[in-house]
């Protein structure tokens, strides 16, 4: 970036640069020393060390680019690193604390909000979200942050905060997308170029009105293995990036519609961003502090995806998954899936042979059938539209009720047979990597002494907490999804459900029916606001959790209307094994006759399937060939 720097910006005085990493500097030093007369200062050493950034222009710069680290919180607890000691979590916020206060480019106002953002940013973050703070706060006012990260980040819940910073601080001017996941083919990630433009800090992010930026999507065919743009008409360009930049330049300022044939360009209105930005940090304590004035009744609680707003024209009324009476969240977790999890060989007369895991050689116990429950743990295990407890094989042991017989009387459970017993005195002793099974961090919060004064009983390390709604939910939905996602009814929620898929039940007094749900979450209508929605991983995989999913636009309907709806749920659980294709085109029907006039349904069912199929194409790489850096 250093290099491409000085070759790019030729009137530039002074470039600086740091790095942690001995080997890439020293190859570094050597380059930047062999070119250019440009003065470098480029660091050995910790971005977040005062003693290093003090060595840095005091008064900030007009540009800031970087593709910062995205090391994962657990890594940071010990300040992992080979070829350097990267600091820890820990050191990381006390140096960045210490970086904004004696930071020049931050008037003393503007200080103490970026001491907040600081304190407030969560402890799970990665090393990214410090990164980003300590970037944005080095840009001059009027200069530019430039920032490479993987698409999926900013969607991220920990990344919330720095989306709030942007819009506070900066004017977002581009995001340009990797369509085709080529930038980095080693890792198949999709990633953009976010390019913002510092500005004096707004009273309120709700203060955007029309202003808009330009999300730019780049196919993998502009790329000529030199330059992400320097193919197509840009192939005679001596520099393809300049020209580039300024044809975009031109369009976002409304100097032009057009920017090159192969590139497809959204305005998006930064309001919309404000919107999302508000709607999802709703109820964070940060959020209340830097926006004080803002009433949560003003607060959005439906924020269509950009993509969608044209193809719903004037229509503006909708409800969330809350609103009908149907909570979201996610299934089992039991920390230790190879002492929980077993196959069940055959049952009868109330006692089950169950297979256990390989951690356990695969051996067979038997047991009382009340000793486990029925669970489904992989997509493989649902292939239809409704689950078939029949054809599962998976169980979890559920002891709750259970106990060893040293562990009854404190735990006022049953006494377990010996065979049993003896298979969780001999877990016990069993490791997973270093860790003994019941030391699990997962597992060991499942022991609890017995409390007398409230006639709590004692639980043990073996025994899971009850199960709640959410492990035994009315639906289910994958949460990492290969195709468009598709949602599965759990007849009379008699089945569980594993963390790998996020789960929606209805409660008590819902507005609607699971059989109105069914039939909508599985709509074209539904399968487009999942691809719009959901986040975009390595290789291509969209990932829908239950934050996407608890703020899904339902278009407000007539009562008459989810009545029908809900006749073709049924019939999709009964018949959709054999007809669901149709099924789902009468949903579609009845859905869109509630938005639209009858003369444009098939063409805005049309346009939603281009943009379902539009969204799965550009979640596969297309190419084998890209530029290296």
């Amino acid at each position: 970036m250093l290099m491409a720097a000085r070759n790019l910006l030729r009137g530039c005085q002074r470039t600086d640069g740091i790095e942690i990493d001995p080997l890439a500097h020293s190859e570094g030093l050597r380059r930047l020393n062999a070119t250019g007369a440009i003065k470098s200062t480029y660091l050995l050493g910790s971005a977040f060390d005062v003693e290093t950034l003090s060595k840095l222009a005091p008064e900030g710069y007009d540009l800031v680019i970087t593709n910062p680290p995205y090391l994962r919180y657990q890594s940071q607890k010990s300040g992992a690193g080979k070829l350097a000691r990267l600091p820890n979590a820990k050191e990381v916020r006390n140096g960045l604390r210490a970086a904004i206060q004696s930071l020049e480019t931050l008037s003393q106002t503007d200080k103490v909000s970026f001491l907040s953002l600081v304190e407030s940013y969560s402890g799970l973050s990665d090393l990214a979200v410090p990164s980003w703070i300590l970037c944005a706060a080095l840009v001059k006012e009027g200069g530019a942050l430039a920032m490479v990260v993987p698409e999926s980040w900013l969607n991220r819940d920990y990344a919330l905060i720095i989306r709030y910073m942007l819009l506070r601080w900066f004017r977002i001017e581009f995001i340009v997308e990797d369509a085709h996941s080529t930038w980095f083919p080693e890792v198949q990630i999709k990633t953009t170029l976010l390019v913002a433009r510092r500005i004096p800090k707004l009273d309120s992010i709700a203060d955007f009105s029309n202003a808009t930026y330009l999300h730019v999507s780049l196919p993998s065919s502009l790329s000529n293995g030199k330059s992400l743009v320097g193919g197509g008409e840009l192939a005679t360009s001596k520099n393809p990036e300049r020209e580039f930049a300024r044809k975009a330049r031109a369009v976002l300022h409304g100097q032009s519609d057009e920017l090159m044939a192969a590139v497809k360009w959204d305005r998006v209105r930064l309001a919309d961003q404000a919107d999302a930005v508000m709607q999802k940090a709703s109820g964070k304590k940060w959020l209340a502090l830097f926006e004080p004035k803002i009433e949560s009744d003003k607060i959005a609680k439906i924020v269509v995806p950009t993509v969608l707003k044209d193809w719903f024209d004037e229509f503006v009324e909708f409800e969330s998954l809350a609103d009908l009476g149907m909570e979201v969240g996610q299934g089992l977790r039991t920390g230790a899936n190879d002492f929980f999890y077993a196959d069940i060989i055959q049952s009868a007369g109330g006692v089950a042979q169950i297979r256990l895991s390989k951690l356990f050689n695969n051996a067979s116990i038997t047991l009382p059938m009340a000793c486990v429950r029925s669970v489904i743990r992989r997509q493989a295990e649902v292939p239809g539209i409704v689950v078939a407890p029949n054809e599962l094989q998976g169980v979890v042991l559920a002891f709750q009720d259970w106990a060893l017989p040293e562990h009854a009387e404190a735990s006022c459970g049953r006494p377990l047979p010996e065979q049993i017993a003896q298979h969780i005195n001999h877990a016990a002793q069993m490791k997973v990597g270093e860790v003994y099974l019941p030391m699990l961090s997962a597992v060991s919060p499942n022991t609890r002494r017995a409390n007398p004064r409230t006639g709590t009983p004692a639980r043990f390390w073996y025994m899971l907490p009850r199960f709640a709604p959410r492990h035994s939910p009315d639906m289910l939905v994958p949460r990492v999804n290969g195709d468009t996602p598709r949602v599965t009814l759990n007849p009379h929620r008699q089945t569980l459900v594993d963390a790998n898929f996020s789960t929606l039940w209805l409660k008590e007094g819902a507005r609607v029916t699971v059989h109105m749900m069914l039939a909508f979450l599985n709509s074209t209508l539904a399968r487009a606001l999942y691809e719009c929605s959901g986040t975009v991983m390595g290789g291509g995989a969209l990932k829908l959790e239950a934050t996407h999913l608890r703020f899904l636009p339902v278009p407000i309907l007539p009562k008459t209307t989810w009545t029908q709806i809900g006749a073709l749920g049924v019939k999709l659980e009964v018949e959709g094994s054999e007809k669901q294709n149709i099924i789902i085109r009468e949903i579609d029907q009845l859905l869109l006759n509630g938005l639209f006039s009858a003369n444009m349904i098939e063409t805005k069912l049309n346009s939603l399937r281009a943009i379902i199929q539009e969204k799965k194409s550009n979640r596969e790489s297309k190419s084998d060939t890209s530029p290296r850096a």
